[in-house]
């Protein structure tokens, strides 16, 4: 398990938003209970006071995100402070994943994809020929990341044609009879008007995703500007759904006529159902045609990624309401009053950090004092209200303001930082290094991970007094 810590550093040049690998965590069991033992144990042995935690992001694990015996309610039952964001790039990892499994045929979709890179990477020569009419190879797709299906669309979308080339002609070739096989069934699932039409729907809805989820993995990024792209995600999706589908359709109708493919979806026998006695009631979907079928089915789709965009970003939504009132356009504009309201929910929440009297007093004086200095703040994020006061030095007339933001950035969006952390940890612990010890591995990757402040220490003297101690020689003076 990888542990990573986020903190507020205030120095000369203003703030800075850091997360500090710890260390990887040797964990023996998967339970909630004994993943907070080693976690509170780690913390300790850093000489990290819980009681100081203001904000703890995992997966959405059971074991970790569990609302009774997960890691996060243990927690939280310690220190009522340390408020619960899941991951938000795993979460909207999570909202594509089941959006794409609510339909047999979206399966199918998937899967024709992943066959067809299996296909010519499974064989030298066919990836060579492959290469020859492609300017950039076929990508496969994880089911637990879900960045890697853009990658295998987009790759696929942009060149359709030269794929459906490659295919016939290795058609004509000598093949196996069991490749042969494998090749007529990927052709006739490529080379059709509904896969088209599903090729080109889901590379607009993954390019729009996976762009989110980029952002949502930087390590500076907070909580406002995470539940912003969130937001003008949602509005995409809410778009795509009422006029995306219709222009992608007739995008398709163009590109399979490039490709010499009838714009049609393929008829299938609608299948007779016996009727009880007495029923009167017929089924609307045998008089439907295939056309409106498929848009039915996008527009699943996009209410599947709606919903669970809406379900699973509520904890995020609500942090970036108790502080909504710290940002520029709302400190500046909004009435004494709502915002002295605002104030006091905020200091119910954090009693033991703030007081509530002087954060009333500070607030009626900070609007003014400040926006008379600088009058762009009105359009100013929470950073850069921080990085305002600190230039200014009014961290010590207004305390109250700069510890409510310095907890504001302190909250994590993504887990993102520990799973980087387990590419160093593949690097490190290798195949040569299997018997690595954990102390040896921690400190091996703590100079990996942390490598710009690696870089800034100086070894001189260390180097010395190692030699020293493991010199043979003896020094004659």
């Amino acid at each position: 398990m990888s542990q990573v810590i986020r903190y507020v550093v205030v120095n000369e040049n203003g703030c800075e938003i850091v997360e500090s690998f710890l260390g990887f965590l040797q964990v023996f069991k998967k339970t909630g209970e004994a993943i907070t033992e080693d976690i509170l144990r780690s913390l300790s042995n850093h000489s990290i006071d819980l009681s100081y935690c203001r904000g703890q992001s995992y997966d959405n694990g059971a074991n970790m995100a569990g609302k009774w015996k997960g890691v996060q309610a243990r927690i939280s039952s310690i220190n009522s402070l340390a408020r619960f964001i899941p991951c938000t790039a795993h979460s909207l990892n999570l909202v594509g994943l089941y959006a794409a499994k609510c339909s047999p045929e979206l399966e199918n979709f998937f899967g024709i994809v992943q066959k067809l890179f299996n296909f010519f990477s499974s064989s030298t020569q066919r990836w060579d020929i492959l290469k020859e009419h492609l300017k950039f190879s076929l990508k496969g797709y994880s089911t637990t990341r879900w960045s890697a299906k853009q990658r295998a669309v987009k790759s696929l979308y942009l060149q359709l044609g030269q794929v459906i080339h490659v295919c016939k002609l290795l058609k004509n070739s000598n093949l196996c009879e069991e490749a042969s096989v494998e090749l007529n069934g990927l052709l006739k699932g490529i080379a059709n008007f509904k896969f088209i039409c599903m090729l080109i729907i889901w590379n607009k809805i993954l390019t729009a995703i996976d762009r989110v989820n980029v952002i949502l993995q930087k390590q500076n990024i907070t909580i406002d500007i995470a539940t912003q792209h969130l937001k003008g995600l949602i509005y995409f999706i809410e778009k795509f759904r009422e006029e995306g589908i219709e222009e992608a359709l007739d995008e398709s109708k163009q590109k399979s006529t490039e490709l010499s493919i009838e714009p049609v979806f393929p008829s299938i026998r609608v299948r007779k159902k016996k009727k009880m006695p007495g029923e009167l009631a017929e089924d609307e979907s045998s008089t439907l045609s295939e056309e409106n079928k498929f848009r039915i089915l996008m527009k699943n789709v996009c209410d599947r990624i709606l919903n669970g965009l809406k379900e699973r970003f509520d904890s995020i939504d609500e942090a970036a309401k108790d502080f909504s009132f710290l940002d520029g356009k709302f400190l500046f504009s909004m009435p004494t009053i709502q915002l002295k309201k605002h104030a006091m929910d905020f200091c119910i929440k954090y009693e033991k950090d703030i007081d509530k009297n002087e954060l009333i007093l500070e607030l009626d004086s900070f609007t003014q004092h400040a926006i008379q200095l600088d009058n762009k703040l009105i359009d100013a994020r929470s950073h850069e209200i921080l990085n305002f006061i600190l230039k200014n030095s009014l961290q010590e007339a207004y305390p109250n303001i700069f510890t409510a933001y310095q907890i504001f950035l302190t909250l994590p969006v993504t887990s993102a930082s520990c799973e980087r952390s387990f590419s160093k940890l593949k690097l490190i612990k290798s195949y040569l290094r299997s018997t690595t010890k954990q102390t040896r591995l921690n400190d091996l990757s703590i100079i990996s991970i942390e490598h710009q402040v690696a870089k800034s220490i100086d070894y001189e003297d260390i180097i010395k007094e190692f030699a020293s101690k493991k010199s043979r020689k003896i020094i004659i003076k």
